[in-house]
């Protein structure tokens, strides 16, 4: 099955390659691996062939070769793909302006929008010049470029035009480290609808593979504020790891992808340690979103 999806993508016949990407979405959305394997092996070609332009006008490849490839290691996860893919096509039809923050190389939430959404037109956006030229390309062997418009902007500080639904997947486990919940709050003023619209953290206070995770905060990512800040109930006593992860949500509160450790999105994160002297006592905890954290170091306490 993966040649056959493969190789329709490869034909002339600009009608053939939209059917053929119709199908590979579907399939994404029902976590089918051979469409996964079908579209990383489409951009890892366009990927090598966007480096042999390179070589051939510069005589080096561009250092920022490796966030292409980075990127599109997004196609590895049939979690998280699946789990945009499924949301887009919960949003309500009469889409007909929508963006992709962060597109990367593989513009794949471009795609899968202008697929499940046949009358909205896309901006696919990114700030990495070699990614952008494989997005083109990889929008071009899609069918699609009559519909995604793909160009170097960034969202935070670029001014956007106002559309219907802003994506972006630009975020990393726990909210640490990437910017995702800045660019959505970002989105949030300029679409009617952004994908993912809620992150509830869930914590932990114990390193049992089997550990019991307790809702403790939501964060509405049109205005998540800095921090991230939350309490639960100590499931012991003594010196207790606490750890986090994040589950996101789609505007009407459905998972976008929710599932603790099935994707690099929702990796626990650990926060440290605190002492609790009862079973029951309030864990409380608060960190910086965006950050590592030994850059600004959670505060924890136990009450």
């Amino acid at each position: 099955m993966f040649s056959a999806l493969y190789n329709n993508l490869l034909v002339s016949s600009e009608s053939e390659r939209q059917a053929a990407t119709a199908q590979i979405i579907t399939l994404l959305g029902e976590g089918n691996p051979d469409a996964f394997a079908a579209m990383l092996g489409l951009c890892n070609k366009v990927i090598q062939t966007q480096n042999a332009l390179d070589r051939t006008a510069d005589d080096a490849l561009p250092r920022e070769v490796f966030t292409a490839t980075s990127s599109a290691n997004l196609l590895r996860s049939r979690a998280r793909v699946g789990g945009y893919v499924r949301a887009l096509s919960r949003v309500p039809a009469g889409i007909e302006t929508a963006i992709d923050a962060g597109c990367g190389s593989t513009a794949i939430l471009a795609i899968a929008t202008a697929v499940l959404h046949p009358d909205a037109r896309i901006r696919a956006a990114d700030i990495h010049e070699p990614s952008l030229r494989c997005a083109r390309k990889m929008v071009e062997l899609c069918g699609l470029e009559d519909r995604i418009e793909v160009i170097k902007s960034n969202v935070l500080t670029d001014r956007q035009p106002f559309v219907d639904l802003a994506v972006t997947e630009t975020f990393a486990s726990g909210l640490t480290v990437e910017r995702g919940q800045d660019i959505t709050a970002r989105l949030s003023t300029i679409a009617n609808e952004i994908l993912p619209a809620a992150v509830i953290l869930s914590a932990t206070d114990s390193d049992d593979p089997d550990r019991m995770w307790q809702p403790c905060t939501t964060i509405d990512l049109s205005d998540p504020g800095k921090y991230a800040e939350g309490s639960f109930r100590a499931s012991g006593t003594g010196v207790l790891p606490i750890s986090v992860y994040a589950g996101f949500y789609d505007a009407r509160g459905d998972s976008v992808i929710t599932r603790c450790g099935s994707n690099n999105l929702t990796m626990p994160v650990k926060l440290g340690e605190v002492k609790a002297i009862r079973q029951g006592a309030e864990i409380s905890f608060s960190y910086r979103m965006g950050t590592e954290l030994h850059q600004e170091p959670p505060q924890l306490s136990a009450t």
